[in-house]
């Protein structure tokens, strides 16, 4: 039985580690170690035959193509084909014809890649969010059904341990939610060095992307599928009004980006629950979380659930007089190692594999679309075990109205107007975005005219 061919599109600062690190895992020792984490433990001798190939890697320039290249043969001993260019999906669909394409490109450019592999029946796996408007979620969606392959999203946060138990031991007991307050902070150097679609394009033209779209999607999903469920998976709650903000400073005044630096964006749901998102991209180097600053609270009617997703437990502080001349931040440090690791046998230091709740989403639709490509599996026999396309239309629509409310508040408040903004959402409708403007009258427009549902 011949490998299952997976190719990879987007190599940046997500692409190359996480999602490729995880993708090189499996390719290495295909899906069956891995299946236990994410509660498929049943399926890992069925599946252990299975081998999985990556055939072709894609990005914009020809020396980031190489590295990725370089960087997949380094770690499963097998070289892929290199591709560059600003659509090199396009090559690699047609040269390689992959089972799979994982799709890691910049937030704004998801939606081509993942419609020209779908179009030619191809499974895709995509980096959240899935797409900046929640029209191209619905047609994704609807193209994936039509041609019968599998659209996946990369939403890490859901098979996080922390928050599966949460959803299913602690909500039921302190029953629907009433508010709730999520944020997740990242460093500066993000928006103004390591996304060049970001720290780049923002000196010739402004930003559609927030912290809210980048990472905000994130808790969006979380709560909206999984703690807005019920144990059949019905929806107990959807969104209906969605206020934002944003703060244009930092990235403009001082670095001459046209980007949004952070957001505060409240979505109500139909069951009066209440959440505060909070998102930005500025934070400076010295704070304590090597990498972002996450969390999230939230309060029922018979209790509270406060969970800090940085700061784990493992605090450390470095000084400056290292061995070997080596120095370190001498600040407080903290490490989610729960995300994403190396791992090591206990008594070797050389590096088996990957692991963390990061690399799970993946695993699991990896695992899905094998069933399908090799064990005669049909999209309903995967159905719900594995983040799809259209559990992202009402977080798409969420960071849609979201994004919509933040820019025409910045738009107001820079007229010194009243910053009033804020989206409805009707599941049967769509989005309309509502104000006050110069002549202190209602104003409202629909962003998205047609039914959230496929």
């Amino acid at each position: 039985m011949p490998p299952i061919k997976i190719a990879q599109v987007g190599f940046g600062m997500f692409g190359s580690h996480e999602v490729a690190k995880s993708v090189e895992s499996i390719a290495r020792y295909g899906v069956a170690p891995f299946l236990g984490r994410i509660g498929y433990a049943s399926l890992a001798r069925e599946l252990a035959p299975l081998e999985f190939e990556v055939v072709a890697v894609g990005t914009r320039s020809d020396l980031s193509a190489r590295k990725a290249a370089d960087q997949y043969e380094a770690g499963t001993g097998k070289r892929p084909n290199a591709y560059f260019g600003e659509a090199s999906w396009h090559e690699i669909i047609e040269r390689e014809k992959p089972d799979i394409l994982v799709v890691a490109t910049p937030d704004d450019t998801h939606v081509a890649p993942c419609r020209k592999a779908i179009q030619n029946g191809i499974h895709v796996i995509c980096e959240k969010p899935l797409a900046l408007h929640v029209s191209e979620v619905i047609e994704l969606s609807r193209l994936a059904r039509e041609k019968q392959v599998l659209l996946g999203s990369d939403n890490h946060k859901e098979y996080d341990p922390d928050h599966i138990h949460i959803a299913r031991e602690i909500l039921p007991k302190i029953g629907p939610l009433n508010y709730g307050r999520a944020y997740l902070e990242e460093p500066l150097e993000v928006s103004t060095s390591t996304f060049k679609w970001v720290s780049d394009k923002g000196k010739n033209t402004a930003v559609t992307a927030t912290p809210f779209s980048y990472v905000g999607i994130h808790w969006v999903s979380l709560i909206q599928n999984m703690y807005g469920r019920d144990s059949e998976g019905n929806y107990t709650m959807w969104p209906v009004h969605v206020s934002g903000h944003g703060q244009k400073r930092l990235l403009r005044d001082k670095y001459g980006i046209d980007a949004v630096d952070s957001t505060v964006v409240t979505v109500q749901y139909n069951n009066g629950a209440s959440i505060v998102y909070e998102n930005n991209w500025i934070t400076p180097e010295a704070f304590c979380g090597i990498v972002v600053n996450q969390g999230h609270e939230i309060v029922g009617a018979n209790g509270k659930v406060e969970s800090d997703q940085q700061n784990r437990g493992l605090v450390y502080w470095i000084g400056d007089n290292g061995p070997g001349g080596k120095t370190g931040r001498i600040t407080q440090r903290t490490a989610n190692s729960h995300f994403f690791r190396p791992v090591h046998s206990l008594h070797d230091k050389g590096l088996d594999s990957w692991a963390g709740y990061g690399m799970d989403a993946i695993t699991a639709f990896l695992t899905a679309a094998a069933r399908v490509l090799r064990r005669g599996a049909s999209l309903k026999d995967v159905a719900g075990s594995y983040i799809d396309g259209v559990s992202q239309i009402l977080p798409c629509a969420v960071i849609e109205a979201g994004n919509a409310a933040i820019m025409k508040n910045l738009e107001l408040a820079e007229a010194g107007l009243t910053p009033d903004a804020a989206c409805t959402i009707d599941i049967s409708e769509g989005i309309t975005l509502k104000y006050t403007g110069s002549s202190k009258k209602p104003v409202s427009g629909k962003i998205y005219g047609a039914p959230l549902v496929l």
